[in-house]
Formats: structure tokens, sequence, C-alpha cells
């Protein structure tokens, strides 16, 4: 198959050459900006010289919308334990948390080093535009699903995204139910790996893969539930590259087995 990138010279589109250029189905035969117009690729960024999980049905399909970088990782997070019924939807708050790559290669004074370095800040606190997609895809599999708690923030890192999600249990639902919902949900999918301890970004940053993991404090009643991702891959070019291979009918790790970087 022969591919054109629209949109190359951001990071994800960076990441997307990277993932098509070691992919045995497809051809990139074209690029596309509105910078750095008439210039190689390779003399803009000389390191590239030479060079979906919970899924509906994608095959044949003409176009797919990729899922938002913070909304693959709180979907990801609740969709098991929405879609099995075992918390109190009107209990859910998640704290996201985002590199500085998730605001884009655009300047302003929000991801100013001076402002980004040794700082921790919130924005868009109740107003990310990922909100109204992550309501829209868990009523898919709780009509009733309300309107839910959402914060985000920056982190002083270059990629990768932690969602942490807060939310009670039904009556009488036991941890070992959520342990089977994830299992269920994630046994077979190749980029989900549901872990016994807490997930961290280190262990899937350069990466395809979600990382999961969960904790319950019986004296509050609250599971907490954290997913890790690397924005730039699993929140956008990765996760593009294994939506192409679900609409092709190809394996849909192809071209994505890059391992974490860690460090």
């Amino acid at each position: 198959m022969k591919v054109s990138i629209v949109g190359i010279t951001g990071y994800s589109g960076l990441e997307l050459v990277k993932i098509l250029n070691n992919h045995k189905k497809v051809e990139l035969v074209s690029i596309h900006a509105t910078k750095e117009v008439g210039r190689r690729l390779s003399d803009v960024y000389p390191y590239l010289a030479g060079v979906c999980d919970l899924k509906i049905e994608v095959k044949g399909k003409k176009f797919i919308a990729n899922p938002g970088c913070y909304a693959t990782a709180t979907e990801l997070a609740m969709i098991p334990l929405v879609a099995a019924g075992l918390i109190e939807t009107d209990s859910i708050i998640v704290d996201a948390k985002s590199g500085l790559t998730g605001a884009g290669k655009a300047l302003s004074e929000s991801s100013h080093f001076v402002n980004v370095h040794d700082n921790y800040m919130t924005y868009k606190l109740n107003h990310h535009q990922h909100i109204p997609e992550i309501v829209q895809t868990l009523q898919a599999f709780d009509a009733d699903m309300p309107e839910i708690q959402f914060s985000t923030s920056l982190l002083p890192v270059n990629r990768g995204i932690m969602a942490t999600v807060y939310c009670k249990l039904k009556k009488d639902v036991a941890v070992s139910d959520i342990a089977s919902a994830f299992a269920k949900a994630y046994d077979d999918k190749p980029f989900v790996r549901v872990q016994e301890n807490l997930p961290e970004l280190h262990n899937v940053i350069g990466s395809n893969f979600t990382d999961i993991g969960f904790a319950y404090n019986e004296k509050t009643n609250v599971m907490t539930v954290i997913s890790v991702i690397d924005n730039l891959l699993k929140g956008a070019s990765g996760q593009a590259v294994q939506n192409l291979n679900l609409m092709q009918g190809w394996d849909e790790t192809e071209g994505l087995h890059m391992k974490p970087s860690y460090l």
C-alpha cells in the first residue's frame, strides 16, 4: 500500500515516519507540511536520514478517527469496569498528566522552558477537549454514564501520559472481579499489559504498549486504576498504524515491534 503523511513536522508525524519505514506492507510515497516546504526531511531532522485494543470492527472501513492521547489512556483504564457494571459511574475522578510533547510544537507561554522545568501545572481543568470524547465512548458501554471529573496537568518530561482514575466499587464487588474484568478485556490484546504492580512511564516510553495497574482501598471503597502510554506512539502515530493494520486485515502488530527505551 502506498501511504502519504499530511502534517509531517509535528512530533507525532515524525514518529509515524519511523514506524512506516519498518512496516512491511506500506510504501511511504509522499510527505506534506505547512512549514519547511521544499526541504528534504533528512536536512531538517538528520536522525531520519535513510529511514487499538478495545476495538470495533474496522476492517474495510474508509475512515477511522484515532482516539486522543488522554482519551486512549483513560478509556483503556475504564472501559472494562464500566462495561462489566462494577463501579459507581458517578464517582469517577480522572487525574491525567502529560509530557510536554502532548502540547505540540507550537511555542506558547505554558511550554516555555522557564515555566515547565522543575514545575508542575494543571490546565484546562474540566474543560479539556478530550472529555466529550471519553464520555461518549464510555456511554457506548453504559448508556447512563454521567459526566466525569477530569483534570489535566503538564509533567516536566518530554513524553508520556499517566491517567490515574479513582472510582468507588458497587456493593458486593470484590477486587477479584476487577482483576477478572481486566483479564477478560486484555488477555488477548498484544499492546495492553495488566501489571501486578502500579505502572510507570519508563516502561512504555518508545513503545505502543499500554500498561495498567490497580489498587483498592478497603477503608474508603475507592479503586485506583493507573494507565500509562507514550503519547506520541500509543497516543498518536502507533495507534494510527495499528488501526491501519486492522483496516487492511493485516497483523495488527506489523511495524509496531518497538521495545520501550526505559531511559
